[in-house]
């Protein structure tokens, strides 16, 4: 990706609907937090190039974890970027 800024994009799929995360998260953070609420067990699975994929292991419900390291888009925003203002 030669000099540009990269960043790791997380998308999360939940039940067959798919959520591409804020940038800036940590995906092991994102990982305990889903696994907290839906107790089960990782499964971490290496892709081709840069990418991986974590598949939770539960009954009742599929979430599968994708990362990939990519190129810093500025239309992206900055990490946590919501839109609002802070209190």
């Amino acid at each position: 990706m030669g000099d540009a800024e990269t960043v790791v994009r997380i998308e999360v799929d939940v039940n067959g609907r798919s959520y591409v995360l804020a940038p800036g998260q940590d995906p092991e953070d994102v990982k305990r937090r889903i696994q907290e609420a839906a107790p089960g067990t990782f499964v971490e699975l290496a892709l081709g190039g840069d990418r991986k994929v974590s598949v939770l292991i539960s009954s009742g419900v599929q979430i599968v974890v994708r990362t990939e390291t990519v190129e810093l888009d500025p239309r992206d925003g900055e990490p946590y970027d919501t839109g609002f203002d802070a209190f």
